[in-house]
């Protein structure tokens, strides 16, 4: 008798290791540590049956949603539909509902940000947003700051400060992440997006880089290299995605968006070492998601297009394996 029980009590402890074991796997998952994934605005030219299934069919277990600030996410496809939106918790919730039913998680989100040089910024949508990102398995959004009219950078830097402080402390409250990410004519700037990054605490505010939107930018190569060192510290969320440009435009300093979307590449085809990259990162001690956001796709025939997603998951887990 004395036998069976303790044969119970081992059984027991084992179940219960196993548990505390996958609990653990399970956060370290969601926390984003080395985790490569997919931007889903791309894989509508997949052209399957859904966004889930393009997933799926690129074999990453995780993507982030793009949300318009009426709250839909109007890059979801299921079928011709997209019918998945934030603007109540009941629709949030289906959303991970949905994801788990496919084995695809929604980590990050990603909601362009206008500020406007006359009127407040209007945060009800993005508040709300916040509210609701945590029952989608959301815990980071990255803004993407652009403005509404054309603005110079001291009152771009001074009118952001405070709607991003509102919405850092409405991320507290519900314990949700923010960042905002360098971007097209203004955040790519450091004269704006260093303001931003000193001014705002980096225990509360982060960076959600991307390296080819500095090349996009017009900045030579050895100074994005630079950058990514410098920005490495404040990056929560990562992208990935490159360019081949001719040879001697490499280290030149180029207008924004030069011949861009004819050059775009594979990630790993194109003049930024994401292996160099990767590294800074991990000096810094970054952990968070490596998201594919390759803007090739539209070069290749839509047969090919999952083969070269899947290329992108393949060499950046290859690095990631490496590093770790």
């Amino acid at each position: 008798m004395k036998t069976n029980q303790c044969r119970m009590c081992i059984c027991l402890a084992l179940i219960a290791v196993s548990a505390v074991c996958m609990s653990a796997l399970a956060s370290e998952a969601e926390n984003g540590e080395w985790e490569v994934i997919l931007c889903n605005p791309l894989m509508a030219s997949l052209e399957m049956e859904s966004t889930w299934a393009a997933a799926k069919a690129v074999g990453v277990n995780a993507i982030e949603i793009h949300v318009d600030s009426n709250l839909s996410c109007s890059r979801f496809y299921i079928g011709k539909e997209t019918p998945y939106s934030f603007d109540s918790a009941e629709n949030a919730r289906k959303i991970k509902s949905d994801g788990e039913k496919n084995g695809v998680r929604t980590p990050v989100l990603c909601a362009p940000l206008r500020i406007n040089p006359e009127d407040d910024v209007d945060l009800a949508w993005a508040k709300m947003l916040i509210e609701h990102a945590p029952l989608a398995g959301a815990n980071l959004i990255y803004f993407p700051m652009g403005a509404a009219k054309k603005m110079d950078a001291e009152p771009f830097v001074q009118r952001s400060i405070p709607a991003l402080k509102e919405l850092i402390a409405h991320g507290k409250q519900h314990g949700v992440a923010i960042t905002i990410e360098n971007l097209q004519h203004y955040t790519n700037r450091p004269d704006i997006l260093r303001p931003l990054l000193s001014t705002l605490s980096p225990d509360e505010f982060g960076l959600c880089l991307d390296p080819i939107n500095l090349y996009w930018y017009g900045f030579p190569r050895a100074q994005v290299y630079e950058f990514v060192k410098e920005y490495a510290p404040r990056t929560k969320h990562f992208h990935a995605k490159n360019v081949n440009h001719p040879a001697d435009q490499r280290e030149a300093q180029r207008e924004p968006g030069w011949k861009y979307g004819e050059h775009s590449v594979a990630v790993a085809d194109g003049d930024l070492d994401f292996k160099k990259i990767l590294v800074m990162l991990k000096e810094a001690g970054f952990q968070g998601y490596v998201s594919i956001e390759d803007d090739s796709l539209g070069h290749h025939p839509k047969e090919e297009r999952v083969d070269v997603l899947k290329r992108d998951v393949q060499y950046l887990r290859s690095i990631i394996a490496e590093l770790q």
